[in-house]
This record gives C-alpha cells, structure tokens and sequence, in this order.
C-alpha cells in the first residue's frame, strides 16, 4: 500500500499526506490523536520524553510525529478555521512511509503496561488493507465553474498596500506581507483526492500536503522550506522575489532575468535572507549563507531562492528550529514584532494554518518543516484560497494583485477551476 493508497482509504477519517519536494520523503497518516504534553513542558521535551520509553522496531524508519500551527497563533479562530487549534502535535496510529524503494507501514500505539489497545489498530489496518477502488489518474475536470468572491475587495486591498506603503515610507516597518483571500463557490463538492494527485504531479519541486479534520481539508503544495534538520545539519531558504513563467523559452528566461536584477525584488529577499541568518547562528556551531541569489522555477511562477545551511549545536530539535524562525519575512513582515500587530489590525481576517509551519519530527529531533503557502481550505462544496505578497518600498498596489492571482493559480487548478 502506497501512502497515496492509505490516504484514500482513509476517507471519512481524520488523516494526512505528505511528499517531500524533488521526491524525498513520503508520507500518509491515520488516526491523528494529540501528542500529550504536560503543563510545564515543552513539545520537545515531552516527545524525548516518551521516546525514553518507546520501543522501536530497529527496521523501520522509526516513530514520527506531526505538527502544525496557524500563522498567528494569538488571532482569535474564524472564516472556517474554527475547529482547528492554533496550535497541534500530533501523533500517528497508523502510516505509511516511503523512503527511495522502500514502503513501510507503521503502527504507533500510545498505551500503558498490560493494555490491550493494540487490537483497534490492528483492525484499522485490516479495514484499510481490504481491496478497494483506486484513484488512479483522474482527468482535470473544468465544469465546475464556481463563483469566485475575493475577500477583500481588488480595491479594497490595494488600499491596504497603500497604507502599509505608508508605514514603510515613515519608517515604522521595512516589509509588510499582506494576505488576500478568494472564496470559491461549486455546485458541488471538490474532489480533494484528484486535487491531490494533481499537486503531487506537477508540483515536483514542492512539498504537497493535506490534512482532514472534521468536515475540511488544508491541502497545498508549497514551494517554501522552513527548516530541513538531519545528523544535526541544518538547512534552510530564503524564498521572496516573484515573477511570472513564459511558454516561450526566452521570455521566460528574461522574466527570470529581469527577476534576479529588479532593485526592489532584491531589497524583498534580502530581508528574509537576513532575518533567517540571525534567527539561525545563534543554534550554530557554523552558518553557511548562498551569495547570489538563483531562481526556483516552478510551474506558473519563479522565485529568488538563497540556500542557508549549516551545523547546529547539541541540544535543539527540528521544531526548536521552526519555532524559532517562524514567521519569517516571507510571510510576516521585517521587523517581526512590528509586523504582527500591523497584519491584525489590516487583514480583518484568520489566515488559520496559511503561512503557519507544518511538518514532522522523527525520534532523535530531525525532521522537516515547511511553510503552509499555495493552500486553500476546502469544505465540501467551497474553498478558501489564500495568497500573500511582500510589500516592501517601491511596491506597485496592481502589481502586487495580478502576483497574488498567480499564486493562487495552482490550487485553483488543482481543484479544477479555470
């Protein structure tokens, strides 16, 4: 059973897929029950904790556990996120995993001395093993043809980069970056295995997701590598600078060009740049930081891309790591503590667990977190679409809006919407 397999197999239960970009790891997870963490804990420190007394099949790829939280994690819940915590460790019943060849299927069972719980999770993996239908390769239905209401308004948020523009020229923020939302409407619901499979297709560059709770999927395929932690190397990238992609081989190669030269697209990315340097090197024992930016092609659009890596020190984990770095520039806004408060008072909405880290963490503290981008919320028959876009100064409002249409690009065809 492949983790694509187990996912949908799955449906009607709480679960969640992952695929690591440029084909890494794969992932699909059942029976998502929280992580018990004391009070006077930390996340990490209850996660070492139990593994002290886990015992682990020396085969397999070992206990995972996943976690994610919503971009601001003090923004009261709304627009549809109001059954997801802010915040949620997570820990797996059932998975599979794919490294390179190899497919496991791990059962992780949270029980005391003497208790019998196992034969539950032994009957989901028999219930989940039956023969069934298959996705396969579903072909990209367009006759949805939903009704599209962005929220807020064209003219409304082009305002609101005006204001930031403001704060930015006073000297009040360096960067602010302001989220859009587009509400879509169907005649029926969307077919969330098919935008998955589409994601994970296309989107080779980028890590693709989905998580089920309840009645909605968050589902997306970003681009945006938080914190990749591994035999205590540390990696990471700065992703800020857009531009669109061309059929033409030489247009598209002068976009990118024109891209990597633009004054202001360069001042945007030097601010990530920067703040994940700082966040970093103090968890370092050495920090290595790329000198010119290159370009992360993607489908639809191409980023400016600076790899940042280096060699942590004893002692912190890959959500140590998140925690520390998240939100960064690229979705926040530079200086942090200022951007915050200034995103509440615009957005006049809950971006929920858009922007907000997701990943997985492994026995020894390595793992992988990414940055929930190019994702919508999805709830039967409706879907909210989110995109954000760096306003720094010499920031064009028009422009700004056409760029967050093409983030939003994938996932609307994803779902099958032109």
């Amino acid at each position: 059973m492949e983790p694509l397999d187990l996912f949908q197999r799955a449906a009607g239960s709480e679960r969640l897929y992952w695929r690591a970009a440029a084909g890494g790891l794969e992932i699909a997870a059942v029976g998502l029950d929280p992580l018990p963490v004391p009070v006077e804990a930390s996340v990490a420190d209850a996660w070492r904790g139990l593994m002290r007394q886990a015992q682990v099949d020396p085969l397999g790829p070992g206990p995972l556990c996943f976690a994610g939280a919503a971009f601001d994690a003090e923004c009261s819940p709304g627009n549809g996120w109001e059954r997801w915590p802010r915040r949620a460790v997570i820990l797996p019943s059932l998975l599979a995993i794919r490294q390179g060849a190899e497919t496991f299927l791990q059962l992780q069972l949270l029980c005391d001395p003497g208790d019998r719980s196992s034969s539950a999770a032994l009957n989901l993996l028999h219930r989940l093993g039956e023969p069934g239908p298959l996705a396969g390769g579903r072909a990209l239905d367009t006759s949805l043809a939903p009704r599209s209401i962005d929220e807020p308004s064209p003219q409304s948020w082009c305002e609101l980069v005006r204001e930031a523009l403001q704060e930015i020229d006073s000297g009040a923020i360096d960067k602010l970056v302001l989220a859009r939302r587009q509400r879509l409407d169907a005649d029926r619901p969307f077919d969330l295995q098919a935008a998955l499979q589409r994601l994970v297709l296309r989107y080779d560059e980028c890590t693709v997701f989905a998580i089920d709770r309840g009645d909605s999927c968050f589902l997306g395929a970003t681009p945006e590598l938080l914190v990749s932690l591994r035999d205590r190397t540390v990696e990471t990238a700065a992703v800020a600078g857009s531009a669109a992609r061309h059929v033409d081989p030489a247009r598209d190669q002068a976009l990118g060009a024109a891209l990597l030269s633009d004054p202001k697209e360069r001042r945007e990315h030097a601010l990530v740049v920067r703040a994940l340097e700082v966040g970093l090197r103090p968890l370092c024992a050495e920090l290595r930081v790329g000198g010119e930016p290159s370009l992360l092609r993607l489908p639809n659009v191409q980023h400016m891309h600076t790899a940042i890596g280096g060699a942590l020190r004893d002692g912190a984990t890959a959500l140590d790591v998140a925690q520390r770095l998240h939100p960064t520039p690229a979705v926040g806004g530079f200086p942090r503590d200022r951007a915050l408060p200034l995103l509440r008072r615009a957005e006049r909405f809950d971006r929920g667990w858009f922007g907000g880290p997701l990943g997985w963490m492994d026995a020894q503290g390595d793992g992988e977190f990414v940055v929930a981008i190019r994702s919508a919320l999805v709830q039967g028959a409706g879907a909210q679409l989110y995109a954000g876009c760096g306003i720094v100064a010499g920031s064009d409002p028009e422009r700004e809006y056409q760029e967050s249409h093409l983030k939003m690009q994938p996932m609307r065809w994803a779902l099958g919407c032109p």
